[in-house]
């Protein structure tokens, strides 16, 4: 893990990792290789959220998984499970690309799966 492991960090960025079209998360190293986090967003006129792991294969490589917002049909958001990797530079900015499994109403019919673009900074 990159040499900040001891305390809070913050996230801000795009897609499902930042609980919506754009958002932030704070996150909490629980050891050298894994972290939890939170965070909300925005979609469209809706608040999202997200809660998940991300797990260091390297300083620069993350798995993550995670559970939260992830589709916008109409003005209604839907929740799913979110997986994915993405690559964390030592300047802080991180991209990656992530599956999102959406849960959605009986109305709406269930969503085979997206995958996903997201980009953040890590402050």
């Amino acid at each position: 893990m990159p040499i900040y492991a001891e305390k809070m960090l913050i996230e801000t960025g795009i897609g499902v990792n930042y609980g919506g079209s754009i958002g932030a998360n704070i996150s909490k190293p629980i050891n050298s290789e894994i972290e939890l986090f939170v965070g909300s967003g925005i979609f469209s006129s809706n608040v999202g959220y997200t809660a998940g792991s991300r797990y260091y294969i390297s300083n620069s490589t993350r798995l993550i998984v995670n559970y939260g917002t992830n589709t916008l049909i109409g003005e209604a958001t839907f929740e799913g499970l979110n997986f994915g990797a993405d690559y964390f530079s030592t300047n802080g900015w991180a991209i990656g690309l992530m599956y999102s499994k959406v849960r959605v109403s009986n109305i709406f019919k269930q969503s085979p799966g997206k995958i996903g673009i997201s980009l953040g900074y890590r402050w």
